[in-house]
């Protein structure tokens, strides 16, 4: 996306940059979690800086990829969130935590990851999500939708156990909620 391209190199490269290039960043940001990660708009909401600086980098088949797990969020008790990114959006994430979050924290310290421009905790995700497909002429798309293609792409091109139970956990679903959803898609 040429205006997400365009902001994150002005935010990288200069010490100046409007509120309206951090908040393409953010939403941009958001995005990737949401609809890439497959993950529910509380991972956003909930993401702490603590989570951010514990991430774990690793080599794989596809080059560095970084894995960020999110303890709070709307299944939390079964399940910790996992966002994976690869080396392009870690640094994407880097640049936003170390030159537009702390440009948008306004007198202070906040745990989370995500700030609005406001200076607070990020509201609600999903409005956010749909400002940005608005604001760029996107077709909407939601968490749910793109989770729901997510499971119906596992169910039906993973043969492999293995790789549909990992899919599972990266989608943070109970055991017993996957199986039985997985099995009925697959049936």
């Amino acid at each position: 996306m040429p205006v997400f391209n365009d902001a994150i190199r002005k935010i990288r490269d200069t010490d100046s940059f409007t509120e309206k290039d951090g908040c393409v960043v953010l939403y941009y940001l958001e995005c990737i979690v949401i609809l890439k990660c497959l993950q529910r708009p509380g991972v956003v909401k909930n993401l702490t800086v603590q989570e951010w600086k514990g991430r774990i980098r690793y080599m794989d088949k596809d080059g560095e990829t970084t894995l960020i797990a999110v303890k709070e969020h709307k299944t939390a008790p079964q399940q910790v969130a996992t966002i994976v990114l690869n080396k392009e959006e870690d640094e994407w994430f880097k640049i936003y935590f170390e030159k537009v979050r702390p440009s948008f924290l306004k007198k202070k310290e906040l745990q989370f990851f995500f700030i609005s421009s406001t200076g607070e905790q990020i509201f609600n995700p999903s409005s956010d999500l749909s400002r940005f497909h608005q604001r760029f002429g996107l077709q909407s798309v939601s968490s749910q939708v793109a989770r729901r293609h997510g499971k119906t792409f596992s169910a039906t091109r993973m043969a492999n156990s293995a790789y549909r139970k990992a899919f599972i956990q990266l989608l943070s679903h109970s055991n017993t909620t996957a199986e039985s959803v997985y099995r009925d898609e697959t049936e």
